[in-house]
């Protein structure tokens, strides 16, 4: 077979090879020894470029989203910053933070309730009543999970919906009960709910994350009153709470509250919490943490266990997109929502497919070529 006869077949699985090679691994819990757990952080990272006041985002192209005290910053371990908008949040900025699947960041703030921003910097009002959001908490189905020190919503940055899930004000016997964080247990069976008065509750879910159960006074966090400002869980059930002033708590899956590190005041204190990516350089063993305190900087706590992923993939293109990965930060394959590789390599086939047909209805005529 002539080599002009197959060059469709090999450009077009070269390009399908290349995309794959490149691809961003898949999303899943990894593996690990769960009696082997570090008693304390491994390392503790001061970072140079990141900057952070109660919530930190991380994209699909290596960036880190925070604010700096002005405004929103995009910034990756290589000392690449870039300002994604700027406006005033009121208070010391957005209280929760979260990429969306489209590439939108979604925010809570004082002053904005909940808002959306695309990657070119444009602000957008989707939720302008709930003012008091704190955290952001986006689960695989596209819905995110956030409260307000009154509810748990469950929001649909979609349709720009927010439907209540739990009413604080439906338990007086639980006394000031105020909902204010929310994350689930590993195995999704139980919401656990951290309230302002730095206390977790936990609620039974359906498969659908509803609560089926009323709150269930689990145990007090140590540390003030101020609230429990983040939560996240590692892959052995472990859930992590900054407490205000300076103290940061490893929770046992059975309830168990470890001071797992303590800051040396209130400038070096973590105000919320995320999981790095894995990727880009950020730990998937290593939580990040802002510091409101001190200078908006980010600091890496590397614990040695790795986070549950629960983020999606993205399912669209934004300004960063590459044709054929969501690599090389700051890069442009076109504008915001341009379409992904697997349209490329859709055509790609389409192409070979006709080429191929015709080739064969040639030779089918008589005196065609062979």
């Amino acid at each position: 077979m002539h080599l002009k006869r197959i060059w469709p077949c090999l450009l077009f699985f070269t390009v399908l090879a290349g995309c794959a090679a490149e691809a961003p691994p898949e999303a899943g819990s990894p593996t690990y020894d769960c009696s082997r757990i570090p008693a304390a952080p491994l390392e503790i990272n001061e970072l140079a470029a990141p900057r952070g006041s109660k919530d930190l985002a991380f994209d699909a192209f290596g960036y880190v989203t925070g604010f700096d005290g002005f405004s929103l910053v995009r910034a990756n371990l290589a000392g690449d910053t870039q300002v994604l908008t700027t406006a005033d949040f009121g208070g010391e900025g957005p209280d929760g933070l979260e990429y969306l699947p489209d590439g939108r960041l979604l925010g809570a703030s004082q002053n904005q309730g909940v808002f959306t921003v695309t990657p070119d910097g444009a602000i957008n009002s989707l939720l302008p009543d709930l003012r008091e959001v704190f955290g952001l908490l986006l689960w695989p189905d596209g819905m995110v999970y956030a409260g307000d020190n009154a509810n748990i919503y469950r929001i649909d940055p979609r349709l720009g919906t927010a439907t209540v899930l739990l009413r604080g004000q439906d338990y007086p016997e639980l006394g000031e009960f105020r909902p204010r964080i929310v994350n689930f247990t590993l195995d999704y069976s139980t919401m656990i709910i951290g309230t302002h008065e730095n206390q977790l509750f936990r609620v039974p879910v359906d498969p659908a994350l509803n609560p089926v159960g009323d709150p269930v006074f689990w145990l007090d966090v140590a540390g003030s009153f101020s609230g429990v400002d983040g939560l996240v869980v590692d892959v052995c059930g472990n859930f992590y709470v900054p407490s205000y002033p300076d103290e940061l708590y490893r929770i046992t899956p059975d309830g168990v509250a470890h001071l797992y590190h303590k800051w040396a005041g209130v400038e070096a204190f973590g105000h919320g919490v995320r999981w790095g990516t894995g990727r880009d350089g950020w730990r998937e063993d290593a939580l990040y943490l802002p510091r409101p305190y001190g200078g908006y900087t980010v600091v890496e706590v590397v614990t040695g266990v790795p986070g549950r992923r629960q983020m999606p993939e993205p399912q669209r293109g934004d300004a960063h997109l590459l044709s054929c990965r969501t690599g090389s930060p700051g890069s442009r394959a076109g504008a915001p929502g341009s379409q992904p590789a697997k349209t490329t390599l859709m055509l790609l086939t389409i192409t070979l497919f006709l080429h191929l047909r015709t080739r064969a209805r040639r030779r089918g005529r008589p005196g065609g070529s062979p």
